[in-house]
């Protein structure tokens, strides 16, 4: 019998369609393989250039298409992985950086450090860049707003104080008619 090649990349399951038989597991093989250095840089380099896309949809199917449009851009530059693999290697960098930063938040722990920790936190500023901006518009929006506000309650001041003068001078005018009747 042939040797069976399951590539870890992809999704296999024994139940699904692409099941299959065999008596001896020495027949498979497994091919697992690794990421290099320039290719998870490229990998973080593509998903930086649509981290705002990804981070600002929340239809599935939308964010589906930036992942597959991501993992496009990748194989043009790095050809021969899956997008399975590819968001794989996503899930796996983004846990690798948790993992080091929740150890490094430990009092005691060893310091550890994360070999694209630079390329991740420059997501995170990104993303920070992005919340504030948003911040910095509504910050806007309100000022502007309360400025109309402001100048709306300064012409109703300035329109009751003329509507009051009106009513005291119209006052005034009853006062002198009713004593020149008297």
């Amino acid at each position: 019998m042939d040797s069976i090649f399951i590539d870890c990349s992809q999704d296999f399951t024994p139940s699904s369609s692409n099941a299959f038989q065999t008596s001896n597991l020495d027949d498979i093989v497994i091919i697992d393989q690794e990421w290099n250095y320039n290719e998870t840089l490229i990998l973080l380099e593509i998903i930086l250039e649509h981290w705002r896309s990804l981070n600002n949809t929340k239809n599935n199917a939308h964010r589906a298409r930036i992942w597959e449009v991501m993992f496009d851009n990748f194989n043009k530059k790095s050809p021969g992985r899956t997008l399975t693999a590819f968001k794989k290697r996503w899930d796996k960098l983004v846990e690798g950086y948790k993992l080091v930063i929740d150890n490094n938040k430990c009092t005691g722990a060893e310091t550890m450090h994360f070999e694209y920790e630079e390329q991740i936190k420059e997501m995170g500023s990104a993303s920070n860049r992005k919340k504030k901006e948003k911040e910095e518009k509504k910050h806007k929006s309100h000022s502007a707003t309360l400025d109309v506000i402001k100048e709306l309650h300064e012409e109703t001041r300035k329109e009751n104080h003329e509507f009051q003068n009106k009513l005291l001078n119209i006052l005034g005018e009853l006062v002198s008619a009713i004593k020149e009747n008297e």
